[in-house]
């Protein structure tokens, strides 16, 4: 947040479950969140599209206040989930 100059930096490990058509992502340092967890699943359809999933679970730190961290959350997602979708497709076109 540029008006209250917070500031989150956080390192994520992302690990794939090509088995369970899943990637984890899990906090490894870091400050802003206490805990973060995000699951992508990709799940096929019958129709030939695939639906993609996205849990997340945080805890930010107290200092931030949580309308903040929902309004981020709320503009980051469907950024996240677009670079997901662009990264499918570009893979799908060169495999």
């Amino acid at each position: 947040s540029s008006r209250m100059n917070l500031v989150v930096s956080m390192e994520l490990e992302a690990v794939e479950f090509p088995e369970r058509r899943t990637l984890e992502l899990r906090r490894l340092g870091g400050h802003g969140f206490l805990e973060f967890e995000g699951v992508y699943t990709l799940q096929p359809r019958a129709d030939g599209t695939t639906y993609l999933r996205y849990v997340v679970e945080l805890v930010p730190c107290p200092l931030f206040p949580l309308p903040l961290v929902e309004d981020k959350i709320r503009r980051e997602v469907p950024r996240m989930l677009v670079s997901v979708r662009d990264a499918a497709r570009k893979r799908a076109l060169v495999g």
